[in-house]
């Protein structure tokens, strides 16, 4: 007998059926998804990755929390006995876990200092605001990586080189990372430059504004599609990590420019992206209210799943 039909499963919860018939059809579903409303709080002993862990809660978590507080915790600064808590999304389909979904509250207590994060998404505007509405994303990402990489040499006026073996300036911040490593553009911008460059090596340049301009040397090869002229968006992967070039090993060095001055990126401080418009404060300070609630409610002793 003949093959009528097929199904093709796409992804987790996207599916074809091919049809094959006197004419072959295409027909896309979507299976449905089963959200829990989860919460998982703590306190940090050694880094927030291993408390994460020790809960059996989803790696996930983790970069998309590094993610929504990019530009206001320092990962790397968080101490023994600072604090977190997180209510987020579990995932299921037929019973079968997927994963996380959207994180709806954040918090990180560091040093006393008590930093929340809220998404609000009302068709018009979204995103992750502290409590005054004020976006915690900035135009420019600090780290063009998903997720921090250790500082293998940071920004210097003058450097020792380890090829050239004698001082000159190091208008950059490298991130040891393993060859491979995807590298992200830091902001929305154009590609002005994407070639091999002596010293540079594999070097990608990206025009964000008037202002700000980021280089990124040394890679092993560049991201799909990555060439001079080409528009990018802030996140897009426009290569990946290498050591061509003046390089001792596989890193990236990152530099950042404003009115073609060379900025240290670690330490510069990027004015907010767009904050919540006023129209929709009242209905954010409600979704605040309710957020609130549920991160009081935390006891801090651990995973806490199933609010309802």
């Amino acid at each position: 007998s003949e093959v009528e039909a097929f199904v093709w499963r796409r992804s987790d919860t996207d599916y074809s059926i091919i049809r094959c018939n006197n004419d072959i059809t295409i027909e896309n579903g979507t299976i449905p998804v089963d959200v829990e409303m989860s919460a998982v709080s703590g306190i940090i002993e050694s880094s927030l990755a291993n408390a994460i862990y020790q809960q059996g809660v989803s790696q996930k978590l983790i970069v998309e929390l590094a993610n929504i507080y990019a530009w206001t915790v320092d990962f790397y600064g968080l101490r023994k006995g600072d604090r977190f808590k997180a209510v987020y999304e579990n995932r299921y389909v037929d019973d079968e876990y997927i994963g996380i979904g959207t994180i709806h509250a954040a918090e990180f207590v560091h040093r006393g200092d008590m930093k929340r994060a809220y998404y609000f998404d009302n068709g018009e505007q979204s995103g992750y605001f502290d409590e005054d509405g004020n976006s915690l994303r900035r135009a420019m990402m600090r780290v063009p990586f998903e997720y921090n990489p250790r500082i293998s040499s940071g920004f210097s006026r003058s450097r020792m080189h380890p090829i050239l073996n004698r001082r000159r300036p190091h208008y950059g911040t490298d991130y040891a990372a393993p060859t491979g490593t995807p590298i992200l553009a830091a902001g929305d911008g154009v590609v002005t430059e994407a070639q091999r460059r002596g010293g540079n090596g594999n070097i990608v340049q990206i025009k964000h504004n008037s202002v700000y301009k980021t280089a990124y040397l040394h890679m092993s090869r560049f991201g799909p599609g990555i060439r001079a002229g080409v528009k990018v968006k802030q996140g897009q992967v426009i290569g990946y990590v290498g050591q061509t070039g003046l390089a001792t090993g596989p890193h990236l060095c990152y530099r950042l420019y404003k009115n073609g001055a060379p900025l240290n990126s670690v330490s510069y401080d990027f004015p907010p992206d767009e904050g919540l418009r006023a129209e929709f404060m009242n209905e954010f300070m409600s979704e605040v209210q309710r957020l609130d609630q549920m991160m009081d409610s935390l006891t801090g002793e651990g995973n806490e799943l199933a609010i309802q």
